[in-house]
């Protein structure tokens, strides 16, 4: 392949496809490109980083007229496949690698003909290599005053929540809320109110001003976001499918739809692949900031191999997801038949037991078979706090959840 072309390529399908760059970004670097297609690169960073939309006028604007808008429109001519993109940024990482070793052994050959002190040389050309071979998205390692200093911003000011609250005080007071890096998981059966749970926590953090980005991979968007709707104003979607809304339901709805419209809110129900759904959610992060990761919900996620197969990878993506991007991660899961049955503190959510091992809370929904209003949230794993069990009710025609007056015990 020619390595001109190589780079037309990938810049002209970042510029027809901007949700590649996430792609194309973990894996290259600035020193990937050379000469033009090096300056249309960074641009397109830049870009990108300021929040602004990726496309030809924005990238030709920060260019600053240095490169034609000729040849930048010329370089979507190659943007025709995106599934090219993985070949085509491979061929350009492999060359950067060589090209990179080759000028470190360049250099370490001229400093080793001119010092006497072969092992210096040897240990500062083993270091170099190292970097020059470490992977782009690789998190650099602290030490020392660093992970003093990674300590010091993480120690609470004396808040009794550290994370995002989640609306239900006894969950709040045990887990300390939604704290940024941490996996959630919530199992339950169906229709046990999993989805309407996960909207109100949705909700509380939207009217806190986070960032949310949800996944949906059962209901489409326009239900997903109905759901939201109907958690603010106790409205059912049922109702507001079918239109008949007196004249203060229609103003409580369209005041909760231009809340939504104004939050930091994404909602996606096409989206089934984990790398897909790490790219728009690090893009989100890039643009707008992410605070919350909703995935409804898990099962669904396709991949190779059986469920357990699928879950079991999936365990180790969603563990360091919310490490990646700073962020929490509350994922609604099916139970196993076991599940349902087992007290044990951390049954099998259906598929991989991986998935509770993974999780720092986990949540199990159990419903009152006497009462159908009633459920028991119980906290089966809390990584850095107490386990135990919280009464709850659906309120407002089953839109909403809340405690009943039991205090809950806690272990």
């Amino acid at each position: 392949m020619n390595i001109n072309e190589v780079q037309a390529e990938i810049l002209g399908l970042i510029l027809t496809n901007p949700d590649l760059l996430i792609q194309a970004q973990d894996q290259l670097t600035l020193d990937s490109f050379a000469g033009d297609y090096a300056d249309v690169w960074k641009a397109i960073l830049t870009v990108s980083k300021s929040g602004r939309p990726v496309d030809i006028l924005t990238v030709h604007e920060q260019l600053k007229d240095k490169i034609p808008l000729s040849h930048l429109a010329s370089l979507t001519d190659y943007g025709f496949s995106p599934t090219r993109l993985p070949v085509m940024v491979g061929f350009l990482k492999e060359n950067t690698l060589k090209r990179r070793v080759t000028n470190i052994l360049h250099g370490a050959i001229k400093d080793i003909q001119q010092d006497a002190d072969i092992e210096k040389r040897i240990n500062d050309l083993t270091l170099s290599l190292m970097k020059a071979t470490a992977s782009p998205q690789a998190r650099d390692k602290a030490g020392g005053n660093d992970l003093i200093a990674l300590v010091e911003r993480h120690i609470g000011r004396g808040s009794q929540l550290v994370g995002l609250p989640t609306g239900i005080p006894s969950l709040d007071r045990v887990t300390s809320g939604l704290i940024p890096s941490m996996l959630w998981i919530l199992g339950g059966p169906e229709s046990s109110g999993k989805s309407t749970l996960a909207a109100q926590v949705e909700v509380k953090a939207l009217l806190d001003g986070a960032g949310v980005i949800h996944f949906s991979t059962e209901d489409a968007t326009h239900l997903v976001t109905m759901r939201m709707v109907a958690s603010l104003t106790g409205i059912t979607i049922m109702k507001m499918l079918r239109g008949n809304l007196s004249p203060e339901e229609r103003m409580a709805v369209d005041d909760a739809m231009d809340t939504l419209a104004h939050a930091r809110l994404q909602v996606y129900d096409s989206v089934y692949g984990l790398s897909h759904l790490r790219i728009k959610a690090k893009r989100m992060a890039m643009e707008q900031g992410l605070d919350l990761i909703v995935l409804d919900y898990l099962q669904n996620v396709r991949g190779h191999g059986t469920i357990y197969e699928r879950m079991s990878e999936a365990a180790i993506f969603l563990q360091d997801l919310p490490k990646e991007l700073d962020c929490t991660v509350f994922v609604l899961s099916q139970l196993s038949n076991e599940a349902i049955r087992s007290q044990d503190a951390i049954a099998g959510y259906k598929g991989a037991g991986e998935l509770a091992a993974a999780c720092h809370v986990g949540l199990k929904i159990i419903p009152n078979k006497e009462q159908r209003d009633c459920f028991t949230l119980q906290i089966r794993k809390n990584k850095y706090g107490p386990v135990g069990s919280i009464e709850m009710e659906f309120t407002d025609e089953f839109t909403r959840v809340a405690e009943t007056k039991n205090i809950p015990p806690f272990v």
